[in-house]
């Protein structure tokens, strides 16, 4: 990757360790991405999202308590682009 190329600030939530794993693994083999922090549930969502400002974050939308969509709507609200 050149070195005036940003590389794209991942987050990723899965409560499916094994399948979030593989998604990190998948997603460290691409140049322009980083994966910067990962959770198991959508309120880690929001603490990390908060904590390390993602450029992207990638989430589950099926997830015990509280859904990725509820979690993708307050990140919305409160985190909105810049």
């Amino acid at each position: 990757m050149p070195p005036d190329e940003k590389r794209i600030r991942t987050l990723v939530i899965d409560d499916a360790f094994d399948f979030m794993q593989a998604i990190c693994s998948f997603l460290e083999n691409l140049p322009n991405v980083a994966v910067i922090a990962t959770g198991r549930t959508a309120r880690d969502a929001i603490v990390l999202a908060h904590e390390w400002m993602p450029d992207l974050v990638l989430m589950d939308i099926r997830m015990p308590e509280v859904t990725g969509l509820e979690a993708t709507s307050q990140l919305t609200r409160e985190l909105p682009a810049s």
